[in-house]
C-alpha cells in the first residue's frame, strides 16, 4: 500500500527504505519452513521479479524460456514505473507438518494471477482483483490475497503476475507480506478490533467537540473535531477497512488517502492558528502560516495532475510535509519560550504524535519486531495527541470562562456605578449607542429637601461628626428613592434633590415622589427624637415638590452627571423654601395629580407669595392616619 505520511520521520525513513543497499542479485532466495518456526520472515527478501512492460508474457513462456532472468526485489532501481511484472517465490517445507498461509499484496496492484508449480507442473491457479465483489473473494477485502499450502518435505515455486495501477512503481513490491493461516486470522481480527476501537474512541471525541462547539461557539472545537475525523478516515483507509465498506468507485482513480492527508494538514493548520491565537501573538507569522497550510494541503493533488512519476511525487510531497511540520513547530517553540501555556500543551501533543510515528515507521521498515504494539503506535500517538489537544481546548475554555467571569464582574461593578449616577434608561442608552441624548419629560415631579438652620447646628459638631450625620441621612434618602423608583439627581451641601417620572416605566411619579417625601420626613423626625433623648444635635427639614415639564440629560465630558433643567426645577426649589419644618409642601400641579389618592390628606395653604414667582397655590400633604 502506498502511504504518504505527514510527520518528518516518515519522510526520512521512507527514503532509507527505498535507497537501502540491495543484496546480491546472484543469490536465489528460498523461503524455508521448519516446525520450530513460530513467525514467518519478511516476504520481500525472498521475492525475485521480472518486468513485463509489454504485458506479453504468459505462464508457459515463463516456465520454459530459460533466457528470462528474475532478479531480487531488493535490487530494483527505485521508482521504475511499470504496468505488469512477474514475481517468483521459492518455498520449501523441511518440517513434519503441513504449512498453510496467505500472501497479501500492495493496494496499488489491481489484479493478481498466481500459479503454484511442483515438478514443472501447475498444481493450483488463483486470481484476485480489487474490482471483484469483496464477499466473493478469498478474504473480504479490497486488497488481494493468495493462499498457499505446502505438505511435509515438499517444495514448490510460485509465479505471480501482478497488474499495477497507472504510474505505480516496482518499489511497492516491498508492501507484500506472508502470514501463517492461524496468525493471519488473528492478524485480521486484531487489526479490525484495534481499528474499530480507535475509531470508536476518536468518534466520541468528535461528538463531544461538536457538542462543545454548539455550546461555546469556539472554532477550536470544530477544527479539532474535523481533525479527529480525518485521523479516523486515515487509519481506516490504510488498514483497508474503509475500502471494505465503501463503494469501489470511491477509490478508483481518486487519491483518497491523499485527500485525507490534505484534510489533516488543513485542519492542523487551522487548529494551530486558532488555538495558539497566532493573530494576536505572532501577527506576521499568522498570514504566512495560513498560506503554507493551504499550499501543502493542495500540493500533492497538483503534482498528481502532472506527468511526474508517483515515486517522485511521494518524495516531493513528503519533503513539503516535512517543511510544514517544521513551520508548525516554530510558533509552538516560540510561545513555549514565552511561557504561554497553549504553546506548551500543543508542543507536548506534537511530540507524542512524533514518537508514535517513529515507532510505526520503524516497524514498517522491519527495524523493530512486527508486533502489534509497534504497528499501532502511530494510532496510539494520534489518540494521545488528540487527548492532549482536547485537554488543551478545555483548559483554554476554562481560561476564557474565568476571563469572562472577571470581565462580567468588572462590567457589573461599572454598571452598578453607572446606575448609582445615572437612571437605568440612560445607562442602557449609553451601552447601546455610546452616548445619551437629552430628553423632554412632560410630567416630572421634582423633590427638594433642606435642613433648617443647618449652619448654626453644624457649628456644634466636628467636621467628622457633621459629615457622618449628613451621610446617614442621605443614605436613608437614597434607599427611600430606590424603594419608590425615583431618581436621586444630586446633593448640594445639605440640600438633596430627586425626581420622579424620568422613566418611561413610571406612570404614577407624583404619587411615588410624595410617598418618598413623607417617608423622608418620618425618618428625620424619628431620628431627631432619638438624638434629643441622647442629648445630641438634631436636624429639622423642609421638603418641597412641584410637577411639570423638564429637560434631563448628561452634561460635561469628565466627571459627568445626570441633571434636570427647566422652570419646574426652579419652582420646586421655591416650594421647598416656602415650606415648614417636618412637613411636605407641594404645588397645585402636584396636588391635582394626587388629590384622589385615599392614603393622603391635604392642608390647603392658599396662595403663597414666592420670590420670583409671585403668588403660588400650595398644600401641605400628610399621610392618612389609616394608611
Amino acid at each position: 500500500m502506498r502511504k504518504i505520511i505527514f510527520v518528518p520521520c516518515f519522510c526520512f525513513l521512507s527514503l532509507l527504505s527505498i535507497y537501502a543497499t540491495p543484496p546480491s542479485p546472484d543469490s536465489i532466495p528460498t523461503l524455508v519452513f521448519h516446525d520450530s518456526l513460530e513467525s514467518w520472515p519478511k516476504l520481500p527478501a525472498y521475492l525475485t521479479f521480472l518486468e513485463d512492460q509489454a504485458d506479453e508474457l504468459d505462464i508457459d513462456r515463463i516456465m520454459q524460456d530459460s533466457s528470462l532472468k528474475f532478479v531480487p526485489v531488493d535490487s530494483i532501481t527505485p521508482g521504475i514505473i511499470t504496468r505488469s511484472i512477474w514475481i517468483r517465490l521459492r518455498l520449501k517445507n523441511r518440517g513434519t507438518k503441513k504449512v498453510s498461509g496467505m500472501i497479501s499484496s500492495s493496494n496499488l496492484i489491481d489484479t493478481l494471477w498466481s500459479y503454484q508449480v511442483q515438478n514443472e507442473v501447475i498444481i493450483e491457479k488463483q486470481m484476485s482483483s480489487v474490482n471483484e465483489n469483496i464477499y466473493s473473494k478469498l478474504v473480504p477485502s479490497h486488497r488481494n490475497y493468495i493462499s498457499l499450502s505446502l505438505g511435509p518435505s515438499d517444495s514448490m515455486i510460485m509465479y505471480i503476475n501482478c497488474q499495477f495501477r497507472n504510474n505505480a512503481t516496482t518499489a511497492h513490491l516491498s508492501h507484500c507480506g506472508i502470514f501463517p493461516t492461524r496468525n493471519f486470522i488473528s492478524y485480521l481480527f486484531r487489526t479490525s478490533a484495534t481499528q474499530f476501537t480507535y475509531a470508536g474512541m476518536m468518534s466520541i471525541l468528535v461528538l463531544i467537540s461538536i457538542f462543545l462547539f454548539i455550546t461555546f461557539r469556539e472554532r477550536s472545537f470544530i477544527f479539532f473535531g474535523l481533525l479527529a475525523f480525518c485521523f479516523i478516515l486515515y487509519f481506516l483507509e490504510i488498514s483497508s477497512i474503509l475500502r471494505n465498506y465503501t463503494p469501489v468507485s470511491l477509490h478508483s482513480g481518486v487519491p483518497f488517502a491523499q485527500m485525507i492527508i490534505s484534510g489533516i494538514v488543513l485542519f492542523v493548520g487551522l487548529f494551530v492558528r486558532d488555538f495558539l491565537d497566532l493573530k494576536q501573538h505572532l501577527p506576521r507569522y499568522n498570514t504566512a502560516y495560513l498560506a503554507i497550510t493551504i499550499f501543502v494541503a493542495l500540493i500533492c493533488h497538483i503534482l498528481l495532475m502532472t506527468a511526474i512519476p508517483v515515486y517522485l511525487t511521494v518524495t516531493i510531497h513528503n519533503g513539503v510535509l516535512l517543511v510544514f511540520v517544521f513551520c508548525t513547530m516554530v510558533p509552538m517553540v516560540i510561545l513555549t519560550r514565552r511561557k504561554i501555556k497553549s504553546g506548551r500543551i500543543l508542543l507536548y501533543s506534537f511530540l507524542v504524535l512524533f514518537i508514535g510515528s517513529v515507532f510505526f515507521q520503524l516497524s514498517l521498515l522491519g527495524i523493530l519486531p512486527g508486533g502489534t504494539w509497534a504497528k499501532d503506535t502511530f494510532q496510539f500517538g494520534s489518540l494521545a495527541f488528540s487527548s492532549f489537544l482536547f485537554y488543551g481546548i478545555f483548559d483554554k475554555i476554562t481560561g476564557i470562562q474565568n476571563e469572562q467571569i472577571r470581565i462580567k464582574a468588572e462590567r457589573d461593578k461599572t454598571d452598578e456605578l453607572l446606575l448609582n449616577i445615572l437612571p437605568f434608561d440612560v445607562v442602557r442608552e449609553l451601552k447601546e449607542k455610546g452616548y445619551s441624548d437629552a430628553r423632554d419629560y412632560e410630567r416630572a415631579s421634582i423633590l427638594f429637601t433642606d435642613f433648617k438652620e443647618f449652619t448654626q447646628a453644624s457649628a456644634l459638631l466636628t467636621a467628622k461628626e457633621l459629615v457622618k450625620e449628613i451621610d446617614a441621612c442621605f443614605k436613608a434618602f437614597d434607599n427611600i428613592c430606590e424603594k419608590y423608583s425615583i431618581e436621586k439627581i444630586k446633593t448640594i451641601g445639605d440640600a438633596y434633590m430627586a425626581a420622579g417620572g424620568l422613566s418611561d416605566r413610571e406612570k404614577d411619579s407624583a404619587n411615588q415622589t410624595t410617598k418618598a417625601a413623607l417617608e423622608m420626613q418620618t425618618f428625620l423626625v424619628k431620628r431627631r427624637e432619638e438624638h434629643l433623648r441622647q442629648g445630641k444635635v438634631a436636624f429639622q427639614m423642609r421638603i418641597g415638590i412641584h410637577t411639570g415639564p423638564v429637560v434631563a440629560g448628561i452634561v460635561g465630558l469628565k466627571k459627568f452627571q445626570y441633571d434636570v433643567w427647566g422652570d419646574t426645577v426652579n419652582t420646586a426649589a421655591r416650594i421647598e423654601s416656602a415650606g415648614e419644618e417636618d412637613k411636605v409642601n407641594i404645588s397645585h400641579s402636584t396636588y391635582r395629580l394626587i388629590q384622589d389618592e385615599p392614603h393622603f390628606t391635604f392642608e390647603p395653604r392658599g396662595m403663597v407669595n414666592v420670590k420670583g414667582k409671585g403668588d403660588v397655590r400650595m398644600y401641605f400633604v400628610h399621610l392618612h392616619a389609616d394608611a
